[in-house]
């Protein structure tokens, strides 16, 4: 399944297909923040991480595909694209650059 990283709940951690470097990355970033928790989390704490890695997956894409583009603005219209407004209104905490 090219371009797809597979969720499944398991444990502390939501399990990602590894066979893909991003999955690996998403995996590590899991393991790491469980790690930081001390290694056991409640479910309240688990339901929430598993949210966190979607959002990290999601947010990943977008911010690579907006990479990609050969341009974020419009030299027409002398504005960014709408997907780069989008994301910035993201607040820190959703995307990973906040605490």
């Amino acid at each position: 399944m090219h371009g797809r990283v597979h969720l499944a709940v398991r444990s502390h951690c939501v399990l990602l297909d590894q066979r893909t470097a991003q999955g690996r990355e998403l995996a590590a970033w899991c393991a790491q923040v469980v790690a930081d928790q001390g290694g056991n989390l409640t479910a309240t704490q688990e339901a929430l991480l598993d949210v966190l890695v979607r959002d990290k997956l999601i947010l990943d894409h977008l911010d690579g595909w907006l990479l990609a583009q050969p341009s974020l603005v419009s030299h027409r219209r002398r504005e960014c694209f709408r997907p780069v407004h989008d994301r910035m209104r993201l607040p820190p905490e959703r995307d990973g650059r906040g605490q």
